[in-house]
């Protein structure tokens, strides 16, 4: 790391699950957005982003989620490995509301 901020996605990752299990879920979230932004490939912005995401979920916050998700689905069409995660999160949203039949993506 230098200074307060991770030096690569590794390591925002890393930080990212330490903010997590010290229950700062929002700031694992606001420093991997942080990090996506700076990020050296199209695949370490989704990979970040797509953790940001994850981590809504697993704070429940569904609806913020789902919307990074989307996002992720729009930005990466040529990306089969992040529009598959990102299917696979949205699935799981959908799931852990009971609603799992009404998941629809636009190609």
């Amino acid at each position: 790391m230098v200074g307060k901020e991770p030096a690569n996605d590794r390591h925002a990752m890393l930080l990212s699950m330490l903010y997590e299990q010290n229950g700062q879920g929002e700031q694992a979230e606001k420093m991997l957005k942080a990090a996506a932004q700076k990020a050296k490939t199209p695949d370490e912005k989704a990979n970040l982003l797509i953790r940001a995401a994850e981590g809504a979920r697993r704070r429940k916050d569904y609806a913020g989620a789902e919307q990074q998700l989307r996002a992720i689905w729009k930005e990466f069409k040529d990306s089969k490995m992040a529009r598959e995660r990102a299917r696979m999160s949205l699935t799981q949203i959908y799931r852990e509301q009971g609603k799992k039949d009404e998941l629809k993506l636009e190609e």
